[in-house]
């Protein structure tokens, strides 16, 4: 069994391909927010597990329950503004100054 959770080879390995390659495409999902303090949508804990939120992001959903929807949204920024970059948000933009257009991010969050 290795004695540590990565092989140091591998990192250097991905550290030069990535300083290397023409395109790069990042695909983040929530999670790269949560440890700045902003809840997923389906995560342990947060208040929005049993509300969808694309369903939330609706007409329909305004017109039948506007109370609820300005407090999801109210709630998500409140969140938003209280939450500073971590570490993957500094890494994404110094990947993003390097490469310029040759950098992409991809999010699937809604809105955050």
């Amino acid at each position: 069994m290795p004695s540590a959770i990565h092989d140091p080879t591998d990192m250097a390995s991905f550290t030069n391909h990535l300083l290397h390659s023409n395109r790069i495409l990042a695909l983040c999902g929530a999670g790269l927010s949560a440890s700045s303090g902003l809840p997923t949508f389906r995560g342990a804990g947060g208040l929005w597990r049993k509300f969808d939120a694309i369903s939330l992001a609706t007409p329909d959903a305004f017109e039948d329950d506007p109370s609820l929807v300005w407090q999801f949204y109210g709630y998500r920024r409140h969140m938003a503004l209280q939450a500073m970059p971590n570490q993957a948000h500094y890494a994404l933009a110094e990947l993003a100054r390097r490469k310029g257009p040759a950098f992409l991010t991809v999010t699937p969050e809604c809105g955050w």
